[in-house]
């Protein structure tokens, strides 16, 4: 199957992060359903909370963290598929 979209729920467990920051091509848009993350994007960081949402090139070294006090569920879109 030949699509230019991938989408996913992260669930991210209390504590939970990424493996340090990633780079590849396109662009993604994440969406917080439950819990409070952070957002790194190169240097900066923000934190996202249920309702907030981001949109950023994926050249720009990106990752996260779970940094609230329950799990966290982020609907994750990436163009073009990343896995």
């Amino acid at each position: 199957m030949d699509t230019l979209l991938q989408v996913n729920l992260h669930h991210i467990a209390k504590g939970g992060r990424s493996d340090g920051q990633i780079t590849h091509m396109g662009e993604e848009f994440i969406y917080v359903l439950k819990g409070t993350i952070e957002l790194y994007l190169g240097t900066e960081s923000h934190t996202l909370a249920k309702g907030d949402s981001a949109f950023f090139k994926s050249s720009e070294p990106h990752g996260y963290a779970n940094v609230g006090n329950t799990p966290a569920t982020i609907l994750w879109l990436n163009t073009p598929p990343t896995y």
